[in-house]
């Protein structure tokens, strides 16, 4: 069965993150998808660190047009 998700804004996405057991090649493509951002994600990445990047990247760029592409 294929699940679908709506994700529309950022607080949806790191619920997604948060609650949703999805590879992490997976997540990769959802956070390039939705926030023109990239990262690379081991198969064995710590979601909660994850989040907490994210987090700090969206306090600090939000939607600055000159905003970093990458996520490390």
């Amino acid at each position: 069965m294929i699940k679908e998700f709506k994700i529309s804004s950022f607080e949806d996405l790191i619920e997604f993150i948060k609650t949703q057991d999805v590879p992490a090649k997976d997540i990769t493509e959802i956070i390039a998808d939705t926030m023109s951002i990239y990262t690379s994600l081991e198969d064995n990445f710590n979601r909660d660190d994850l989040v907490n990047k994210l987090k700090d990247y969206w306090i600090k760029w939000k939607n600055i047009r000159e905003r970093p592409f990458f996520l490390y």
